[in-house]
């Protein structure tokens, strides 16, 4: 990979590639950070894929609790259209990450991980995705995931799932075209990871931002296909 990154590619045994690139400045991963960025996007892969298979049947009471926390529908479930948009934002993203797929292990002094959103021609033809908005319509061309080198490079369980969260929210927006929406948006990471529940940090969001928003299938797709 050419400028600041470089990459090492991992087959998995599915054939499929995922290509771990790093910051040359930040100096390269060794074999077991390698290894935990491939397996995050692996298990990435494995819920998503159980997500999909989930909500395209019939729906039980944990998935109907889990969407009434992450999408604020209603205590009894999500209403038939509104399944199947969940069912289809997450096929989108399953589609898109279990084919040859990077992940990009660099630090941020203020996200957990983030996607560029391209505007010139080389970058629009070579390295995006073309996906259309939710929240517009617009076709944006939308870049790599990148996820904190500290999720990878400082191991604990805790930061295993924060690398997990953070590639399928990152590849919401790549593959599906999903929204941020602040921290109205963002579902408290040290909440939800210690066993506390599913909390927005600030109040605010709709049911319509809900079924937009990045972070809300991230935690969807992790507390239903785990």
């Amino acid at each position: 990979m050419f400028g600041k990154w470089s990459s090492t590619t991992k087959t998995c045994n599915h054939g499929s590639k995922i290509h771990i690139a790093h910051t040359k400045l930040s100096g390269s991963l060794s074999s077991d950070e390698l290894n935990r960025a491939g397996d995050a996007v692996a298990k990435s892969r494995e819920m998503l894929i159980n997500a999909v298979s989930l909500t395209g049947g019939a729906w039980n009471a944990k998935m109907n609790a889990a969407a009434a926390s992450c999408f604020l529908t209603g205590p009894g479930g999500p209403s038939q259209k509104q399944k199947e948009e969940i069912c289809r934002v997450l096929t989108m993203t399953k589609t898109g990450a279990c084919g040859s797929t990077t992940i990009k292990v660099g630090s941020s002094a203020d996200a957990n991980g983030y996607v560029n959103v391209h505007q010139d021609m080389m970058h629009k033809l070579f390295m995006s995705h073309k996906v259309k908005s939710l929240k517009d319509g617009a076709t944006q061309y939308i870049g790599r995931a990148h996820v904190d080198r500290e999720y990878i490079t400082n191991d604990s369980a805790e930061n295993r799932k924060r690398a997990i969260l953070t590639f399928i929210h990152e590849a919401t927006h790549r593959y599906a075209g999903t929204v941020d929406y602040d921290d109205q948006g963002y579902i408290s990471a040290t909440t939800y990871l210690a066993g506390n529940g599913i909390r927005f940090r600030e109040t605010g969001l709709d049911t319509a931002q809900a079924l937009t928003n990045a972070d809300s299938y991230a935690v969807f797709a992790m507390e239903i296909g785990a």
